[in-house]
């Protein structure tokens, strides 16, 4: 899934999934198999509301609808939890990052195998380097 086409905040979780099992064309009993649940009825809840999805079930989710995790996550917390997220976002800010920013800091993080390196960014130039301490 593109960035663009990420969820935001003003979606609610149940809206997410609806959407996701729609765009892909799953049922809810392909759903409640890829989510790990035992009966069909559990997820339909899930789907409608009713019930909160578990937390531990957000990554299979974002799997079975094809949004990143980090999304959904998001998403659910703003839902069921929004002064958890709200406090998280203050601590941990920013946690919005654009696909090519991620992989700036993985790439980073990669080069750098663990050491403390400096990034040197050349102003007005497409180039970053690192200098190793």
């Amino acid at each position: 899934m593109t960035n663009e086409n990420a969820p935001c905040l003003s979606t609610t979780l149940t809206a997410l999934i609806s959407e996701g099992q729609q765009r892909l064309n799953k049922t809810d009993e392909q759903m409640s198999k890829e989510l790990g649940f035992e009966r069909t009825n559990v997820f339909a809840m899930v789907r409608a509301g009713t019930i909160k999805l578990p937390i531990d079930k957000v990554q299979a989710l974002a799997k079975a609808i094809d949004y990143p995790a980090a999304d959904v996550l998001r998403v659910a917390l703003h839902d069921y939890m929004p002064d958890v997220l709200a406090a998280i976002e203050t601590i941990w800010a920013p946690i919005d990052m654009t696909a090519n920013e991620k992989k700036l800091i993985e790439s980073y993080r990669y080069l750098a195998k663990g050491r403390d390196v400096v990034p040197l960014v050349m102003d007005g130039q497409s180039i970053i380097a690192l200098v190793a301490a």
